[in-house]
């Protein structure tokens, strides 16, 4: 194989030499070229990747804390309406009662007069 290479120099002239020369350095060249390209894309895609796993990560951890934050504010809202509920009837009762008794509304606004003027 060597020898076939050798010979098939030999038999060429200077002018073919120099342009056989020249397309074996561009396709070195290109062939480098290509190869620093696939390099440079496989450490940029690699680097986005670490990027996106890394946004993702945060994304599911910023998910729990909402899910965290509303599961406490539903829990909030609901303890409030039960004692929403609980003041409503607490209120009706003492209406009730009120109502009921037989002191008449200018002995009340006499008694609450003097608490007011505290």
């Amino acid at each position: 194989m060597i020898q076939l290479l050798l010979n098939f120099w030999k038999h060429q002239t200077a002018k073919e030499k120099f342009f056989l020369i020249l397309i074996s350095i561009l396709f070195s060249y290109a062939v480098f070229q290509g190869f620093t390209k696939a390099v440079y894309k496989y450490k940029y895609f690699k680097l986005a990747v670490e990027q996106r796993d890394m946004y993702q990560d945060s994304i599911s951890v910023l998910n729990i804390k909402v899910k965290n934050l509303i599961s406490k504010a539903q829990t909030q809202t609901k303890l409030i309406k039960s004692t929403s509920k609980k003041i409503d009837i607490k209120l009706k009762n003492d209406e009730k009662i009120i109502d009921a008794s037989d002191v008449s509304n200018d002995e009340l606004d006499s008694f609450l007069s003097k608490y007011e003027n505290r």
